[in-house]
């Protein structure tokens, strides 16, 4: 590569992102999707018609109830005439909207290896989005944290991901991040709004490291996940899933801070690395059910692997940590 010819993508930030990185960000989404297709047990991204068949706008085809079939699709007409349940199926519409969340509260704003989780979920956000304009489809969003939201109405081309990817740029600017907020209470509230946003029939993308999925988080998913696909994308640094080697360590918190860490306690590691595995497990069972998807993603990975693993709908394998 000639000198001058480096993308912007290849000259990021850490802990920030630019508009013109993320629009910088269609490279990848278009080099993934020359990369070979694998099936997957979900739907694709893409403007041809899915062969899964589901709640949409066209109707596909009538047949005999079977065990597992949304009841709420019987057709009661054939039904009487026949004397047998018929349900109607309907394939998914052409222009499916997708929403791209991002979770950019101020534990977003953190990381010991990579970039920022706030920075790596806005750079896959990115490519999340430009992939679905690439096929054809419209891109919405939702960015929250402690200084607010943006709502971004589903849209074609440049006009859906320009609002989204400004609204990133805002959210997840570091000046943004307060390390006396609370970190936890707007994360419930995100769900909400986006249950409000989307429409019957989405996919959804959430991007968000889950400090605070409750059971107030869960009840709102739930409805979310009742009508639409969501793809749950748990970011975490290295450091969350596990204590370095005994020793006394200081940290760049969110705001500037500092903050020590004491590994010396072999009960203590043990005891915070089962936490966070819980963590995951309990975010697994969560998603994995239906249509719904989990990826767990750290934060020093490749943005192509990890982007790959997301379309997927599978954890990206983790670098491995660097100790000392």
């Amino acid at each position: 590569m000639h000198k001058g010819a480096e993308s912007v993508t290849e000259r990021r930030s850490p802990v920030a992102v630019t508009v013109d990185e993320l629009l910088d960000c269609r490279r990848i989404a278009r080099c993934l999707q020359a990369r070979p297709k694998h099936p997957v047990a979900a739907t694709q991204v893409g403007a041809v018609r899915s062969r899964q068949l589901g709640r949409g706008l066209d109707f596909s085809e009538l047949r005999m109830y079977q065990a597992g079939d949304d009841i709420r699709q019987i057709d009661w007409n054939v039904t009487a005439r026949t004397g047998k349940p018929h349900t109607k199926l309907f394939s998914l519409e052409r222009e499916r909207p997708h929403f791209v969340v991002l979770d950019a509260r101020p534990g977003m704003f953190f990381a010991t290896r990579g970039a920022f989780k706030s920075v790596v979920a806005a750079r896959l956000a990115a490519v999340l989005a430009w992939t679905a304009v690439l096929g054809n489809d419209r891109v919405g969003g939702l960015v929250f944290g402690e200084h607010g939201h943006r709502e971004i109405k589903p849209d074609t081309g440049r006009r859906g991901v320009m609002p989204l990817f400004r609204a990133i740029v805002e959210l997840t600017d570091p000046a943004q991040a307060s390390a006396a907020s609370d970190a936890v209470a707007p994360f419930t509230d995100g769900v909400r709004r986006l249950s409000r946003l989307v429409h019957t029939g989405s996919q959804v993308y959430f991007f968000s490291d889950f400090a605070g999925f409750d059971t107030r988080a869960k009840a709102a998913f739930a409805a979310l996940m009742q009508h639409n696909s969501v793809t749950a994308v748990h970011i975490a640094d290295v450091l969350e899933t596990a204590l370095p080697p005994p020793g006394d360590y200081s940290v760049r918190a969110a705001g500037g801070g500092r903050l020590r860490v004491h590994t010396q306690s072999r009960q203590a590691r043990h005891a915070y690395q089962a936490q966070f595995a819980d963590m995951q497990t309990q975010l697994a069972q969560f998603f994995t059910r239906g249509r719904h998807r989990y990826v767990s993603l750290l934060t020093n990975g490749a943005l192509d692997d990890q982007a790959a693993a997301v379309l997927a709908g599978r954890s990206a394998a983790h670098p491995e940590r660097a100790d000392g």
